[in-house]
């Protein structure tokens, strides 16, 4: 296991130590590997964002369609909403 050593000054410190508390950590440790753990997430998540093959114009666009097709009554029962033609 790696050891780290981190320097804080008395405030940092004390203000780190009062987050992990008030966030139900026993030790902060624990705080800071959650926080870790929390930052590779959202890295993940915004990789996957720009990796997404729909832009934004295209993610508008079809929820202006779908909202237009919601307001002008082109719609389908919610009994409906499932049937594929091929679930024959």
């Amino acid at each position: 296991m790696a050891r780290y050593i981190v320097e804080l000054d008395e405030i940092e410190a004390e203000q780190i130590a009062h987050r992990a508390e008030e966030r139900g950590y026993h030790s902060l440790v624990d705080y800071l590997r959650a926080l870790v753990a929390a930052d590779a997430l959202v890295a993940a998540l915004r990789a996957d964002w720009r990796d997404a093959d729909d832009s934004a114009d295209v993610i508008e666009s079809a929820f202006r369609e779908a909202w237009h097709e919601a307001m002008t009554g082109k719609t389908l029962p919610v009994d409906q909403l499932w049937d594929f033609p091929d679930d024959d």
